[in-house]
């Protein structure tokens, strides 16, 4: 089976939830070294290259208590269409990694569900992803006018888009939490 590198990919509108639909076909990023992860959807730990968050979001504890309002609004924003779809759409309705939208994808959505792999996610990384994404960002082409080499970015970027145009620090972490409610482990703030 041939795959196409995330780079190259062109996302057409895949995914329905709910009877609504956001359809659009964005150029992830600028071609990259074809490189493929090797990792399934759905899989149980996942190998992951995602770049680090900087210290000053790495080391953010969530603020929020899990408490059933946040969990619930967590939820709400989880499954809520936008203009750059759901977070469900990708990840799945139960957080598997299973998504519609994330089929074929290199590499495929994260797995929320897996303890393992979430128990080495702290909330501040995730908060970032949520926030700046951990595609096009570190990407060339999201860069402007500092396209640099930076060592340690890894190829293929993954097809995650930045929400920060789009959530409050709030609905983030409110995020955050009802994601991390998705393992077993429960939504506990910190892993």
């Amino acid at each position: 089976m041939h795959r196409t590198p995330i780079a190259r990919l062109r996302l057409p509108c895949l995914a329905v939830l709910a009877g609504v639909s956001a359809c659009s076909t964005t150029d992830l990023a600028e071609p990259g070294p074809q490189v493929t992860t090797g990792a399934r959807a759905g899989q149980c730990p996942e190998p992951r290259a995602t770049p680090r968050a900087p210290y000053s979001y790495y080391a953010r504890v969530n603020p929020l208590p899990a408490t059933a309002v946040n969990l619930e609004r967590g939820r709400t924003l989880y499954l809520q269409e936008t203009r750059q779809g759901s977070c469900a759409s990708c990840h799945g309705v139960a957080g598997d990694g299973l998504g519609p939208a994330g089929r074929g994808l290199d590499p495929p959505p994260r797995n929320f569900t897996c303890a393992e792999t979430m128990a080495g996610v702290p909330d501040g990384q995730l908060y970032w992803v949520i926030e700046s994404g951990s595609g096009e960002y570190h990407a060339p082409s999201g860069q402007g006018a500092q396209r640099v080499e930076r060592p340690g970015r890894g190829w293929p970027p993954t097809a995650m888009r930045g929400y920060g145009n789009i959530l409050s620090s709030t609905e983030t972490w409110q995020l955050v939490l009802y994601i991390r409610s998705l393992h077993r482990g429960g939504a506990t703030g910190q892993p």
